[in-house]
């Protein structure tokens, strides 16, 4: 997996004059597969503009016949501790183990902004699991060894514990997906999370910060024709502004006290998510 580290300042990231592999802050691997891309800026863009996501019978309980289209946006809310950070890694591993052309692997951007990602967690109940379903004959520990490997290659982590963190990585994000023609998923772990922090520097309402987000995140997918998966928690979208969301993945709790995931019953165990029915 790689992995960028941000600081407070932008030139420790960004500066003018700095190599790539000199950078503090960022994993040296990172940019040096960067580098490497850069020559199919044009090709790249090219290839995304007819490029979905994934294929059709991705996660049809929830996404039906037609899979996850390019340039959608995905909305999971639901309260705190309802399980929307397991529907996104779940999300996420069925992504990075899809159909993908030229045997290449759909690579996924991942900012990370709750801090509840545990790789070793992810391997072992979200993408074991979903290998295990996809894959009809028994792989061999070494072949399965293989393909975890890559899928860990094929996810950028950007970790951010502040607002500042989180706008810096916004901004490179465009060179990270320009770079890189394989990119087809952007996951964001907590969108409204520095609403307050925000807030204490211009007083705004929830909905304002939420449509400001949502709104940048539907043009860098049209832009780019990728996808973008978010949580958010249910209780900030009560005066959510009219923003266009492709799929909206609602987690509720009845009167019984069993959870819903857009009105089916399920629960989640150390295997992710589970449907009664």
């Amino acid at each position: 997996m790689k992995i960028l580290l941000f600081f407070s300042e932008v030139e420790k990231i960004i500066g003018p004059g700095i190599a790539d592999d000199q950078r503090p802050g960022v994993c040296p691997g990172v940019h040096e597969r960067r580098g490497r891309r850069s020559s199919i800026h044009t090709s790249g863009a090219d290839e995304r503009r007819d490029r979905r996501l994934v294929s059709a019978n991705f996660w049809p309980e929830l996404f039906l016949d037609d899979g996850l289209q390019s340039k959608s946006l995905v909305e999971i809310s639901g309260a705190n501790g309802s399980g929307k950070s397991v529907v996104l890694f779940q999300i996420m591993a069925r992504a990075v183990l899809s159909d993908w052309p030229q045997d290449s692997c759909c690579e996924i951007i991942f900012i990370d902004l709750t801090h509840k990602f545990d790789v070793i967690n992810f391997v072992n109940n979200h993408l074991k699991r979903t290998l295990t379903r996809t894959h009809e004959t028994t792989l061999t520990p070494e072949d399965e060894s293989k393909i975890i490997q890559k899928c860990l290659e094929s996810i950028t982590l950007l970790n951010c514990y502040s607002l500042s963190q989180f706008e810096i990585a916004f901004t490179e994000l465009e060179n990270l997906i320009w770079n890189n023609s394989n990119i087809g998923l952007l996951a964001i772990d907590g969108l409204d999370r520095f609403y307050w922090e925000d807030c204490h520097q211009h007083l705004q309402r929830m909905s304002t910060y939420y449509k400001k987000w949502v709104s940048k995140l539907q043009q860098l997918c049209e832009d780019h024709n990728l996808s973008c998966c978010f949580t958010v928690e249910s209780c900030h979208l009560k005066t959510k502004a009219e923003i266009a969301i492709n799929y909206e993945l609602k987690i509720t709790k009845d009167a019984g006290g069993l959870y819903k995931l857009n009105n089916r019953t399920f629960f989640t165990d150390e295997n992710g998510i589970n449907f009664f029915d």
